[in-house]
């Protein structure tokens, strides 16, 4: 599992006076090495995806077997290998998958998730669901729970709806707080449901807020934004 020396809590920070994070209460945590990073956008994006897939780590053993569903290039089973997982990809663009196979090195399935008949320990999907018409969304939620083993875990994650206008005009439908929990709770039953929301500060760190309510207003919102939205599964 995840070891604890490799968190940082900054439950002590958000309390202090001046601090970015005062204001958002206790239970943020983060990966210690992902903290600081450049400003340059792929360092941001890759720590925003190291911070998501890192999750995992507290629900799964090493070893477990993953199928990252929508894995586009396949950093995130990249990733998710080089946390001892045996993981693989799923993504129904094979130029994209060419591109994966020889960066990566990894397995990789051009398809739907809805053919497969293999089951995994774990099913992640990251930044995928806002792609899809919303309508597709349940049924396609629902066959990626349906690779799952008994005892098994699911990690979603999408863009947190804003009200003032969409986060991407690439997203078809984006999801507020109550509609993606909902979509989750559908493809259940489920043991146990954790929510989390990414919070990104000064354009500068991302942090992980575990929080089963929703996000506050942006007390600053053009330093302070509240990006994604995570939700875990487990049966």
């Amino acid at each position: 599992m995840y070891p604890n020396k490799d968190l940082l809590f900054l439950d002590w920070h958000a309390q202090q006076k001046g601090s970015p994070m005062r204001g958002w209460g206790m239970g943020v945590v983060v990966p210690e090495r992902m903290i600081y990073l450049k400003h340059a956008k792929a360092a941001r994006l890759l720590s925003d995806m190291a911070i998501k897939y890192g999750l995992i780590q507290h629900y799964l053993p090493v070893g477990s077997s993953v199928l990252d569903v929508g894995c586009g290039s396949g950093y995130g089973v990249s990733m998710m290998d080089s946390f001892g997982y045996k993981a693989k990809g799923i993504d129904l663009n094979e130029r994209t998958l060419r591109m994966a196979r020889y960066r990566q090195g990894l397995e990789f399935i051009c398809g739907k998730v809805e053919d497969l008949t293999e089951t995994f320990d774990g099913v992640t999907s990251i930044d995928m669901i806002e792609h899809v018409h919303q309508p597709e969304q349940a049924p396609l939620v629902k066959a990626m729970v349906a690779r799952l083993n008994p005892n098994g875990v699911f990690l979603i994650d999408t863009p947190f709806r804003r009200k003032s206008a969409a986060v991407s005009k690439h997203h078809v439908w984006e999801l507020g707080f109550e509609e993606f929990a909902w979509l989750v709770d559908q493809a259940g039953p489920w043991k146990t449901i954790d929510k989390f929301y990414t919070v990104r500060f000064y354009d500068t760190y991302t942090v992980c807020v575990k929080a089963n309510d929703k996000p506050p207003e942006n007390p600053d919102p053009n330093n302070i934004i509240v990006d994604n939205q995570i939700i875990i599964a487990t049966r």
